[in-house]
């Protein structure tokens, strides 16, 4: 991912298998995925949901989830 702060207005449901999401730096700080925090109204329960397989995260910032940062689907195999 390019640099920079991306608010989600939804949670960002990861369905396929082998999906990679990494900064372009590595660096944790230059790329922050955030929700709308955990105030009464806040809209992302939860930031990531991952139903796919060998899903992959790295140098990324995962800030202000209302439940959880990402939240794994194991029901689904």
């Amino acid at each position: 991912m390019v640099s920079g702060t991306y608010t989600l207005k939804r949670t960002l449901d990861i369905r396929a298998d082998n999906i990679i999401i990494v900064s372009i730096t590595g660096d944790p700080e230059d790329v922050i995925i955030q929700g709308t925090g955990m105030s009464k109204n806040a809209k992302v329960k939860n930031l990531i949901r991952v139903l796919g397989k060998n899903f992959v995260l790295s140098g990324i910032t995962l800030q202000k989830s209302g439940h959880h940062l990402i939240q794994i689907a194991g029901e689904y195999d």
